[in-house]
């Protein structure tokens, strides 16, 4: 398992980038907590579904690496949070 994550990493590494300071300050005022992670199968891809409170959500189609980038990043912050 950690080989793919490993793999996956150096895959999307490329599309990584940070987000700019104005961009997180201008969605502060309606950014909402997710309550609820949906992973499902697609085919070939996953499709990931969060959805918050008020049951508004995004909702988009992955390939394995980006999927395996997300659940790093989700695990990276869950570490930092604790």
């Amino acid at each position: 398992m950690a080989f793919e994550r490993d793999a996956a990493i150096a895959k999307t590494a490329q599309a990584m980038s940070s987000t700019p300071p104005a961009v997180l300050k201008a969605s502060t005022g309606t950014a909402e907590l997710a309550e609820r992670l949906t992973i499902s199968r697609e085919r070939e891809t996953f499709r990931l579904e969060l959805r918050g409170q008020g049951e508004q959500g995004a909702a988009s189609a992955v390939n394995r690496a980006e999927l395996q980038r997300i659940l790093q990043m989700l695990n990276i912050a869950v570490m930092q949070a604790n």
